[in-house]
This record gives structure tokens, C-alpha cells and sequence, in this order.
């Protein structure tokens, strides 16, 4: 089985001020530059 997103959905902003949104990203998918941060322990 194989699960996908459409590629809208897939390239769309997000609400950045969300509670689950811990780390306030503004689209869905973005690069990552830091590693080093935890956002899991909070």
C-alpha cells in the first residue's frame, strides 16, 4: 500500500501560528538547516 499527497497539498502553506505548528513553519514540507534543534522535547 502506498499513501501520497496531492502535489497542491503537497506544496501549500500552512497556519504558522497553530498549536500543534511547534515549529511556526509556514509551508508543509521545507528544508531543513538545523539539526541540532529537538522540537519532540518540550
Amino acid at each position: 500500500m502506498l499513501w501520497v499527497r496531492p502535489a497542491k497539498m503537497f506544496f501549500e502553506e500552512i497556519d504558522y501560528t497553530r498549536k500543534d505548528n511547534i515549529t511556526g513553519q509556514k509551508n508543509r514540507f521545507e528544508l531543513v538547516d538545523d539539526l541540532s534543534i529537538d522540537y519532540t522535547k518540550k
